[in-house]
């Protein structure tokens, strides 16, 4: 269908191996062209969601708003509140936020 599923994890870059070991594990899709973008220097992921510029991204997957938008990071509950208003329409379309059962 011509989706490409692509990574972008907290989990250290020296921890790509058995990230990627729990990832198939799992049953997640991964091959030898899949991109897996882990943490350098900081947690947010803005840096790395830049990275995918040239993708016209469709979904976003995540156990923590962070994962979906910078305007997410480092707020108070009523700043993310205030933002999660803002992007309630992606909710469940763009965003789907799941439960971090790990």
């Amino acid at each position: 269908m011509g989706v490409e599923v692509i990574y972008i994890s907290n989990r250290r870059e020296e921890n790509y191996a058995p990230t990627k070991s729990n990832l198939v594990d799992l049953g997640f899709p991964f091959d030898e062209d899949t991109i897996m973008l882990l943490r350098d220097e900081t947690s947010s992921k803005e840096d790395r969601r830049n990275q995918l510029a040239n993708f016209n991204v469709v979904l976003f997957l995540g156990d923590n708003l962070s994962d979906f938008d910078v305007v997410f990071d480092k707020q108070t509950n009523i700043e993310r509140n205030r933002a999660l208003e803002e992007k309630k329409s992606d909710l469940g379309q763009k965003f789907i936020l799941i439960p971090n059962l790990f």
